[in-house]
């Protein structure tokens, strides 16, 4: 009961094996057309050179007309452009965006492989399936002397089997030549993602700094001119204090009455005793003169007039 079960279970599985062996025949056909399409599609126009990438995008400002410009397919610059589009996003978000781009890309190629190796191994089974099943009414034909059962099953033996090894055998030589090609394109895409990476980095950094506000100069208060000035070392020489105090109140004053430039008189009349101040040159104004002459007139002087 069990064998007569089995048998007919076998028998029924000889019309679906040759069924799917020839549908991996078409297929195989249409992935060995889409080969030949990638010769002329994808393998002609990747012409990345990683080198001269990096080197135009340091050299250039605009980094989204280089990565159009360069050797690498549409969907890739596509990919470069979106990580371009978000100038907010941080160093960390940034590089989450370049690692799921080259995932996405990574898969293309991953599943293109996958369904050519999974042919590679199912039609050699399927092959195997279609050679034993129709060998058992064939030995069966032996024993009754029915020779024409025997060349019939051994006829559809023979060409699912030699059916699957051939589909088998394209599919691997498809494999490979693809494994080869993708390995190149994923890893010229993931150093030109990484190059991007970095200029959107910086260009983002620089962005942030060249927002920053900086202090207006020039602004500040004749007051604190007067501090920074009274602020001088104590080894200077008292008379070039009081000169240099004098100097800075009459530019802050700029011209105003003989009120103005009292106070000048009043630093000079400060200054150690016995120290004589420095003549204020031609082009100060008459009033600090005079308060300079007048501050000096009691000076003791030489027998050229001079002061001593």
């Amino acid at each position: 009961m069990l064998v007569d079960v089995m048998h007919i279970i076998s028998s029924s599985l000889q019309g679906p094996v040759i069924v799917v062996l020839i549908a991996l025949v078409v297929a195989m056909v249409a992935i060995v057309g889409m080969l030949i399409a990638e010769v002329f599609t994808e393998r002609r126009y990747f012409k990345l050179s990683v080198p001269q990438l990096v080197d135009d995008v340091h050299a250039s400002s605009d980094v989204e007309q280089v990565v159009m410009e360069s050797g690498m397919l549409r969907r890739q610059k596509n990919g470069l452009i979106e990580l371009l589009k978000h100038p907010n996003a941080t160093p960390v978000e940034r590089e989450s965006m370049a690692v799921n781009i080259v995932a996405q890309e990574q898969a293309i190629y991953d599943n293109r492989i996958k369904v050519t190796d999974l042919i590679a191994k199912i039609a050699p089974m399927l092959g195997l399936m279609g050679t034993l099943i129709p060998l058992g009414p064939g030995i069966v034909g032996i024993g009754e002397g029915d020779t024409e059962l025997l060349a019939e099953s051994l006829l559809i033996a023979f060409d699912t089997t030699v059916l699957g090894l051939v589909v088998a055998a394209v599919a691997l030589l498809v494999s490979t030549i693809r494994k080869a090609w993708y390995a190149k394109y994923a890893t010229s895409f993931e150093a030109a993602c990484e190059c991007v990476l970095e200029a959107a980095n910086e260009g983002a950094v620089a962005s942030s700094v060249s927002g920053v506000s900086r202090p207006a100069t020039g602004s500040a208060a004749p007051g604190s001119v007067g501090a920074s000035m009274s602020a001088a070392p104590a080894s200077a020489a008292p008379g070039a204090t009081a000169s240099a105090s004098a100097a800075v109140r009459s530019s802050a004053t700029g011209g105003e009455s003989q009120g103005g430039f009292s106070t000048t008189s009043g630093v000079s009349a400060s200054a150690t005793p016995g120290t004589v101040p420095p003549a204020y040159p031609p082009s100060a104004p008459a009033g600090m003169q005079q308060s300079a002459n007048a501050g000096n007139m009691g000076a003791p002087r030489t027998a050229d007039g001079g002061m001593r």
